[in-house]
């Protein structure tokens, strides 16, 4: 796994999309420029992603992992015998709409199942959310096994821009009812913004 190089909190806070990126950019640049470390490195990240910060029970991926610099520049052999740093048991809506953003053009380029089931079963918890509530919500939290915290434009951005690409690649009815409903939630919030500038104005 590529070391990361940047600021504590930008690591604790976007540990999934960071990594996800990452895989993509490694893709397009062997694509350019063949160099099998790029794959070897790719792979790497593509495996913490899948293990690491992927959650079986609730089939999504994770957002982030503790920041521990500590830790993470540690070699392979040395972190087997120091606990890893806690991984965050909260899956937030915008990180994991950017990070399966990325990971959609990541399976043009990998061939692993694995990694596109999990894409799949996220993008299936996605949608669960979507289209089971009258509401998007802004995080789940794993321990309550609870949507909760309310969402912003930005949330609803992300994940239409996510099922319509989704709805695409995987032909997948569901996908198109979610980005469906993201539409018609967000021209209720511009809506209602516009409504409320137009009474401050009055």
């Amino acid at each position: 796994m590529p070391k990361p190089v940047i600021g504590k909190y930008l690591i604790m806070k976007k540990w999934l999309v960071y990594n996800a990126g990452t895989v993509l950019l490694l893709y397009k640049v062997n694509e350019e420029n063949p160099n099998p470390k790029f794959i070897e490195v790719a792979q790497q990240s593509i495996h913490y992603l899948s293990n690491t910060l992927y959650d079986e029970e609730t089939g999504s991926f994770l957002s982030f992992q503790a920041a521990d610099t500590s830790y993470y520049f540690l070699n392979e052999n040395r972190r087997k015998n120091v606990k890893p740093p806690l991984v965050i048991s909260k899956v937030f809506t915008d990180h994991l709409a950017v990070t399966l953003t990325y990971l959609l053009d990541v399976l043009d380029y990998s061939k692993d199942n694995n990694l596109k089931n999990k894409v799949i079963h996220s993008l299936d918890f996605l949608s669960g959310m979507i289209l089971n509530n009258k509401r998007i919500y802004h995080f789940y939290t794993i321990k309550e096994k609870q949507w909760g915290g309310k969402s912003g434009l930005q949330d609803h951005v992300l994940l239409a821009k996510l099922f319509q690409r989704a709805a695409d690649k995987f032909q997948n009815e569901s996908y198109n009812k979610a980005y469906s409903k993201i539409l018609r939630f967000s021209s209720l919030i511009i809506m209602m913004r516009k409504n409320k500038f137009l009474l401050i104005q009055n």
